[in-house]
């Protein structure tokens, strides 16, 4: 008889600290999806101001296709010792 009454009165006190903890990470929650949320606003800002600023991607022209293959025939020849002789701009 003595556990059967000491059970019923442990049960709210695990429940009183269940729900606090879960109030707590509720509230810790709301703090971090705030500051997500102003860091994605300043994110978006830099971004449009990037944009429309003229210095997206500002001074790296695209390769042309002659470049590309060029590239493409070092990869393919690189680490096979015929690197100098093979060399297309040389």
């Amino acid at each position: 008889m003595v556990d059967e009454e000491e059970q019923p009165e442990e049960q709210p006190e695990e429940e009183e600290n269940q729900v606090d903890e879960a109030k707590k990470a509720i509230r810790e929650l709301a703090e971090q999806n705030e500051i997500m949320s102003k860091n994605l606003d300043r994110m978006e800002r830099l971004q449009t101001a990037d944009v429309l600023g003229g210095s997206a991607h500002a001074g790296n022209p695209a390769p042309t296709s002659e470049e590309k293959e060029i590239a493409s025939a070092k990869k393919l020849i690189e680490g096979s010792g015929f690197e100098d002789m093979l060399d297309p701009i040389q």
